[in-house]
């Protein structure tokens, strides 16, 4: 370990820190051992964060429960930790609503621009 502690960059600025009693230093190494704290969201972060989660069950077709399952919440959390889950509720009632219609329109967009739609049917005589 002694070996260690001369070879280590650290470890010698703040012994050299403490003889000279260099503040600059020493604001320096308490600054790298400060805890790292979450940022918090803007409204436009946390407003486009939930739009994709509102896609990502929508375009899944997955139940609003899934982040609410224990594990799912803290893989969330561990990748985001200021993004606030929204409950069932704000899914179903808002954000799935504003993701259906911005679905719709660039849908209807695209259709109100093309010459020619084709369209395939997969006729089958047996209906059972």
């Amino acid at each position: 370990m002694a070996q260690h502690l001369e070879n280590c960059a650290v470890y010698q600025d703040t012994l050299t820190a403490s003889k000279k009693n260099d503040i600059h230093t020493q604001n320096k190494l308490s600054f790298i051992q400060q805890p790292i704290r979450p940022q918090s969201l803007s409204k436009e972060q946390m407003e486009k964060l939930k739009k994709k989660a509102g896609y990502a069950i929508y375009c899944g077709a997955r139940p609003f429960s899934m982040y609410i399952e224990p594990y799912m919440k803290d893989f969330i959390l561990e990748l985001e930790p200021a993004f606030a889950i929204p409950s069932d509720k704000t899914f179903s009632i808002t954000i799935l609503d504003l993701c259906y219609e911005e679905t719709r329109s660039e849908v209807l967009d695209i259709l109100w621009h093309i010459c020619v739609l084709n369209i395939s049917l997969n006729e089958s005589s047996n209906i059972n």
